[in-house]
């Protein structure tokens, strides 16, 4: 959050030195790594691996796995955590992933919480295979499959509140704009903006994209896409027809 560490995947963890532009620390993963996130401390990492049912928790500065949080799947073939995410509290961390709810996890004590309710449309498919909290950590953001609309989840109540209006895609990547307003996500038919109060398409854009992001002011939308190039946008800051 502070800007002075990046954190690279794959087979091998590497933590970067922003300003040195240098390795720090590195070491072997065990499996390839798809998702990571830096805890508040920094003294902490966790993350997701191709084909394995659990997040790993690392000592960032000697490399040592502290922990492994198993989640509960449906199935015995497709049971990768797929992403994580922290609350802005730094107290839980989101699991998501195929056949499998939303976990969450007390990152005090690395212990399970609860689980987050599925979509009646999931039918144990991949419908949480995206997660993402809010801002302020009230909701929580899931979405994975063609035909399961993404969802905002109440994570004190567990009720969904509400889901995005006629959405359909397969999605590679969420994320939520920094002040709530919006939730970005790339799929295999384009780009969106949707908007987190209403479940509403703001504004879209076709293709097909992998990973999406917003500018920590958030004026800038920015999308990369399979071509291999990344594209900014503007966020209309005033009144409008």
């Amino acid at each position: 959050a502070d800007g002075q560490w990046l954190v690279g995947g794959g087979y091998r963890l590497t933590i970067w030195d922003v300003k040195k532009l240098k390795p720090v620390h590195r070491w072997n993963a065990g499996a390839l790594v798809h998702a990571i996130v830096i805890m508040p401390d920094k003294k902490t990492l966790v993350t997701a691996a191709r084909g394995e049912p659990y997040a790993s928790v690392w000592d960032a500065t000697t490399g040592e796995e502290l922990e492994r949080l198993f989640v509960k799947t449906s199935s015995e073939t497709m049971r990768t955590v797929s992403s994580l995410d922290i609350s802005p509290n730094g107290k839980l961390l989101a699991l998501g992933g195929f056949g499998q709810a939303v976990s969450l996890w007390n990152t005090t004590r690395w212990t399970f919480v609860q689980e987050l309710p599925d979509s009646p449309n999931d039918q144990g498919r991949d419908g949480n295979k995206y997660v993402c909290f809010s801002p302020g950590g009230k909701l929580l953001f899931a979405k994975g499959d063609w035909e399961i609309p993404g969802r905002f989840i109440d994570v004190e109540s567990r009720r969904i509140v509400r889901e995005l209006i006629e959405e359909k895609d397969l999605v590679y990547g969420l994320a939520y704009s920094p002040f709530g307003e919006f939730v970005g996500l790339a799929g295999s038919r384009g780009i969106y903006l949707w908007s987190s109060r209403t479940g509403k398409l703001v504004w879209s854009q076709k293709g097909e994209y992998w990973s999406v992001a917003f500018s920590s002011d958030g004026k800038f939308f920015a999308a990369g896409n399979g071509a291999g190039s990344v594209t900014v946008y503007k966020i209309w800051q005033g009144e409008k027809d």
